[in-house]
C-alpha cells in the first residue's frame, strides 16, 4: 500500500478514534447544554473522519460514494453541533430560540436532501479515479457544493467569534485555550491547498483532524481552564450571587435564570421561552409598574424581595433586561413593624385624647352638678353626681389598664409556640369571672401564638361580650381561622367598618378600647380580624391567617 495512502488512513482513523474516546471525558463538562453540544460535535466528527478513512480502503465505487455521502451529512451535522456548543458554552440563548432552531432545521434538511440525491441529479459532485498522489476515487465538486461550503464556513466563523468574545471578556489567561480553538480552523488551509494545487494532500475534508486536536486539548490538557472560562464570564458574576437574577427579552420572555433564581422560583428551571409574568405571576407587577418590593408567599412565611431592572445591550441595541431580586425579608418586616408601631402610637394618641377627655368631661360636668346640688341642698342629686363621678374614675382606671395592655403586648413577639386554644380561652375566662355568661370552646386545636398575648386577646373579647350584654360566647378554630360568636348587642351596620378604630368606642362607650386592642393583638401575630356584617344578632369576630394543628394529647398549651 502506498505510504501516503497509509498516512491518510492512519491520520483520519486516529482522528475518529480520538473523537470517540474523548466522549468518555465529556462528563467533565458540568453544564448540560454545553456537554450535549460537545458530545454531538465529537460524534459527528468521529463519524466524518471514520468515513473518510474507510473510503480510502474499501473496494467498489458504490460503497466509496455511499461512505462519502454519509461523511457529507456527518460533516454538515458537525457545523450545527459546533454552533450549538458555542452558543451554550458562551452563555447565549441562540440554540434555544424557536425561530433559529426552525430555520436551522429547514436549511439542514434541504441541504441533506440535495446531498443524498446527488446520484440522481449530479449537481453536487461527480467522481473519477485519479493516481495522484496515489490511486483513489477523486471527488470533483460542483457549484452547489461550494455554496454550501461557504455557508458552513460562515456559520462556523460565527461560533469562533462567540468563543473569542468570551475569551476576551473573561479576564482569565486564555491563550492556550484560544490556540486550541485556532487549531480547529487550521485544517481549512489543508483543504484549500488540496483543492487548489497538486501535492501530497488529496482533495478531502480535513476538519475532523482539527476537531480531534481540539477535543483532546480541552478535555485532557486545559479542561479546568475550559470549564472556568464560561463560569467566570457568566456564572462567576451571576451564579455566585446570592441574588436571584433573571434574563428576559424586551417583551418579558425568560431567556435565562441563575441558580439563586431557580431556588427562589423553582418554576424558572423549565420556564425558558415562556413569559415571565406567566411563569412567575408574583413578578408581574414589577414588569407592569416597576414595583420595587415584591411579596412572595411561601409554605410557612412571606418573603420580600427588592426587584430592580436594568437593560441588556448589544452594541447600541437593547436586546433585553436583567431582573435582579434581592431578598430583604428581615428589613422589610422591620420596616412594616415600625410602620405598624407608628400607626399604633398615633392611634394611642387619638384614643387617649378621646377617652380621657370624654371621661374628664363627664366627671367635670357632674362635679358642677354636685356643687349646684349642694348649694340647692338636694342630697339626691349630690349622691347621683358622686356615683357618676366614681364610675367615670373607674372608667379612667380601665382605660389606663387597657393602654398598659397595648403598650405591653403591642410589640411583635420574638418567638411563637403552639398554644392549646381551649386552655388559653379558659384561662382568660377564669381570670375575669363572668357569672352572667357561658363559654363554649368547640375546638381542640393548638394555635401558633404567644400564649400571654393570646390569653389577653381572649380577655378583651370576653369583656367586649360582657359589656354588650351577651349571655353566651362560642369559640371555634378551623382552616386558619379563629371564630368568636356572641349573642349580645350587635354592632350597628353603619359602625361595622369603624369597629376596630381607636376613639370610636363601638358599639357603646363601655366598649372603649376593647376591639382596637383585639386588632392590635391580632396584628402582632400577623393575623387579621373582621366583624361579619351578615350577622345581625350578636357579633361574629373572624380572626384569619392563623396557623393551627391538632392538639397533642395531654398538652397544657
Amino acid at each position: 500500500m502506498d505510504p501516503l495512502r497509509v498516512a491518510h488512513v492512519g491520520v483520519f482513523g486516529a482522528a475518529a478514534l480520538v473523537c470517540a474516546a474523548s466522549l468518555l471525558r465529556a462528563d467533565r463538562i458540568t453544564d448540560t447544554e454545553t456537554r450535549w453540544g460537545m458530545v454531538a460535535l465529537l460524534v459527528c466528527s468521529s463519524t466524518w473522519a471514520a468515513t473518510d478513512a474507510l473510503r480510502l480502503v474499501v473496494p467498489g465505487v458504490d460503497l466509496k460514494i455511499l461512505l462519502y455521502l454519509v461523511g457529507l451529512v456527518a460533516g454538515l451535522s458537525s457545523v450545527w453541533a459546533w454552533l450549538y456548543f458555542c452558543s451554550a458554552y458562551t452563555g447565549h440563548g441562540y440554540h434555544r430560540h424557536p425561530t433559529v432552531r426552525w430555520v436551522g432545521a429547514a436549511v439542514f434538511v434541504f441541504v441533506v436532501v440535495v446531498k443524498l440525491t446527488n446520484p440522481l441529479h449530479g449537481l453536487y459532485f461527480t467522481t473519477s479515479f485519479t493516481t495522484e498522489p496515489f490511486r483513489h476515487l477523486a471527488i470533483e465538486l460542483s457549484t452547489a457544493h461550494w455554496i454550501v461550503t461557504g455557508l458552513a464556513y460562515a456559520l462556523t466563523a460565527v461560533g469562533f467569534y462567540l468563543l473569542y468574545e468570551v475569551f476576551t471578556e473573561s479576564q482569565l489567561e486564555t491563550s492556550m485555550l484560544g490556540g486550541l480553538v485556532g487549531i480547529t480552523a487550521v485544517p481549512v488551509v489543508f483543504n484549500l491547498v488540496a483543492y487548489s494545487t497538486p501535492g501530497p494532500f488529496i482533495a478531502i475534508n480535513y476538519e475532523p483532524i482539527g476537531v480531534a486536536v481540539f477535543a483532546v486539548g480541552v478535555l485532557y490538557a486545559v479542561d479546568e481552564q475550559f470549564v472556568a472560562v464560561p463560569r467566570f464570564w457568566r456564572n462567576h458574576v451571576v451564579e455566585t450571587l446570592d441574588d436571584a437574577v433573571v434574563l428576559i427579552t424586551h417583551d418579558g420572555v425568560v431567556r435565562d435564570a441563575n441558580d439563586a433564581a431557580v431556588a427562589t422560583f423553582p418554576v424558572l428551571a423549565e420556564a425558558v421561552g415562556e413569559p415571565l409574568a406567566t411563569a412567575v405571576p408574583e413578578l408581574e407587577p414589577v414588569l407592569r409598574a416597576g414595583d420595587e418590593i415584591v411579596a412572595i408567599d411561601g409554605d410557612s412565611k412571606t418573603r420580600y424581595f427588592l426587584c430592580e431592572r436594568a437593560p441588556v445591550t448589544s452594541g447600541t441595541q437593547t436586546v433585553g433586561e436583567v431582573l435582579i431580586c434581592t431578598e430583604v425579608t428581615k428589613v422589610e418586616r422591620q420596616r412594616r413593624e415600625l410602620q405598624r408601631q407608628n400607626e399604633q402610637f398615633d392611634d394611642f394618641a387619638d384614643a387617649i385624647t378621646h377617652e380621657l377627655r370624654n371621661t374628664l368631661s363627664i366627671a367635670e360636668g357632674y362635679l358642677d352638678v354636685a356643687g349646684t346640688a349642694v348649694s340647692d341642698d338636694t342630697p339626691e342629686r349630690v349622691a347621683d353626681a358622686h356615683e357618676t363621678i366614681a364610675e367615670s374614675l373607674d372608667r379612667m382606671d380601665r382605660i389606663v389598664g387597657e393602654l398598659w395592655t397595648l403598650a405591653h403586648y403591642g410589640q411583635m413577639p420574638e418567638e411563637l409556640g403552639y398554644v392549646d386554644l381551649r386552655a388559653a380561652a379558659g384561662r382568660a375566662w377564669r381570670d375575669a369571672a363572668y357569672p352572667e355568661m357561658d363559654l363554649i370552646v368547640e375546638s381542640d386545636a393548638a394555635v401558633a401564638a404567644d400564649e400571654s398575648r393570646l390569653v389577653e386577646l381572649f380577655a378583651n373579647v370576653f369583656e367586649f361580650a360582657a359589656v354588650t350584654d351577651s349571655t353566651r360566647v362560642a369559640v371555634t378554630a378551623a382552616d386558619g381561622h379563629i371564630t368568636v360568636v356572641t349573642d349580645g348587642d350587635p354592632i350597628p351596620e353603619e359602625k361595622v367598618t369603624r369597629a376596630f378604630e381607636y376613639g370610636e368606642a363601638v358599639p357603646t362607650a363601655e366598649a372603649g378600647l376593647l376591639l382596637p386592642t383585639v386588632r392590635t393583638l391580632c396584628r402582632v401575630h400577623r393575623w387579621s380580624v373582621d366583624v361579619d356584617p351578615a350577622v345581625h344578632e350578636g357579633v361574629r369576630l373572624d380572626v384569619s391567617g392563623v396557623e393551627t394543628r391538632e392538639r397533642v394529647a395531654g398538652a397544657a398549651g
